[in-house]
């Protein structure tokens, strides 16, 4: 069949597109399918395979979503709709992680923003004039809310049971010890190394 090439207005970078004559498209559909009636059976047969994926396609992000929304009630969190993590999980798309490691960031996001002292921790290279990154502080803040979870969980149960508790069932007051810091140490070494030089 006889074709133009024109340029893809979507995709410019990609291969041209392949633009052929609708007359001789219905012909070549009647010579392959018999008769008018052929080509409808053939097209209401595609779009039913069509409406079958995408009533699959629904039913699996509708179960990926129950799923993910079960498991992060089991730690006393509930699904965000404002979460890239959450939504590349539900679509099941490229960036997808599986849902345990879903489960276990979305917590230690949680436990980074709700449980620990990152504010503190950005305030201190704020005003130590340390560059850092958000991974970095991030991974400071989580270290900090490690150690604050272990001397909670070294009280006794009657203190615990007159904590004022989040969702997830910490104590809402729960604050990390600070933790050196890459930046702290780096500001302790060179305070080190001007006391020796003077």
């Amino acid at each position: 069949m006889e074709y133009d090439l024109a340029d893809n207005p979507r995709f410019p970078s990609r291969a041209p597109m392949l633009l052929f004559s609708e007359r001789q498209i219905r012909l070549k559909a009647l010579e392959k399918y018999g008769s008018s009636e052929g080509v409808q059976t053939e097209l209401d047969k595609r779009q039913a395979a069509r409406d079958k994926r995408k009533l699959k396609k629904e039913q699996a992000v509708t179960d990926r979503k129950a799923a993910l929304v079960a498991a992060l009630q089991a730690k006393g969190l509930t699904l965000r709709f404002d979460s890239k993590l959450c939504t590349a999980f539900i679509t099941n798309n490229a960036e997808a992680l599986s849902l345990p490691d879903t489960v276990d960031t979305m917590y230690r996001m949680h436990a980074i923003y709700r449980h620990s002292n990152i504010e503190e921790l950005w305030e201190d290279a704020r005003e130590s004039g340390y560059w850092a990154d958000r991974d970095e502080v991030e991974w400071d803040a989580y270290a900090n809310f490690k150690s604050a979870k272990n001397d909670y969980d070294a009280l006794s149960d009657e203190v615990k049971a007159v904590m004022e508790k989040c969702s997830c069932g910490l104590p809402i007051a729960l604050q990390g010890k600070t933790a050196q810091s890459k930046r702290q140490k780096t500001k302790s070494a060179t305070h080190d190394v001007n006391a020796i030089l003077s």
